[in-house]
C-alpha cells in the first residue's frame, strides 16, 4: 500500500500553494518615516548615533525620491533626487543656509522584494499586528530578513545580518 492518497494530495497541494507563493509587491510610490538603527554602535556614546529617522517620499513612477532627514547623523538636510532630470540636490536650512546640485547618473533603483525571498512562519508581531516574514540568504555569510504587514502586504521592517562566529548579527534594522 502507498499511503492515504488524501494526505498525499494535500501534502502536495501545500507544497505547491508554498512554491507559488508571491513575493508581495513593493509599492511604486508612498510616503514613509524610516527609522535605521545601527546595531553595532556603541548607544553610550554621542558619536557615531546609532539611530536615525527619515521622512522619505518615493515615487517610482515619476522618477523623484526625497528624504528629510529628521534625526541623527545630517538632521535638518534635504536630500532630493530627480532621476527624471539626472539631478541630486542636498539643502540645508538654518542661519546658513545652503543648496548643493550635481549630477545624477544612476537609474531609480526599483523597490522590490527578491523574487527569491523564502517566506518563512508567519505570525511575528510588530506593534501587536501580524507580520510575515520573507528571507534572502547566502548560508553562513549574509541575510536580509523582511517583515510584511499580513493584512496590508505591506513591508514594515528589514534587518541585514552577518553570520559571526556560528551565529546571526544583526547590523542594520530599517
Amino acid at each position: 500500500r502507498r499511503g492515504c492518497p488524501s494526505m498525499r494530495n494535500t501534502i502536495v497541494a501545500c507544497a505547491l500553494a508554498t512554491a507559488s507563493a508571491a513575493v508581495p509587491a513593493f509599492p511604486l510610490q508612498f510616503v514613509a518615516t524610516v527609522e535605521t538603527t545601527a546595531h553595532l554602535v556603541d548607544k553610550s556614546k554621542p558619536y557615531p548615533p546609532w539611530k536615525k529617522r527619515i521622512k522619505l517620499a518615493y515615487d517610482y513612477l515619476n522618477k523623484r525620491a526625497r528624504a528629510d532627514v529628521l534625526e541623527g547623523l545630517d538632521a535638518g538636510k534635504n536630500f532630493t533626487r530627480r532621476y527624471d532630470t539626472k539631478q541630486d540636490y542636498v539643502t540645508t536650512g538654518g542661519t546658513f543656509p545652503s543648496c548643493q546640485r550635481s549630477y545624477l547618473g544612476e537609474r531609480m533603483p526599483l523597490p522590490k522584494i527578491p523574487e527569491d525571498a523564502a517566506k518563512q512562519s508567519s505570525g511575528a508581531l510588530i506593534d501587536d499586528e501580524p507580520h510575515d516574514e520573507y528571507r534572502v540568504e547566502v548560508p553562513e555569510l549574509d541575510r536580509v530578513r523582511v517583515w510584511v504587514s499580513a493584512a496590508t502586504g505591506r513591508p514594515r521592517r528589514l534587518t541585514n545580518e552577518n553570520w559571526v562566529d556560528g551565529r546571526w548579527v544583526a547590523l542594520m534594522t530599517y
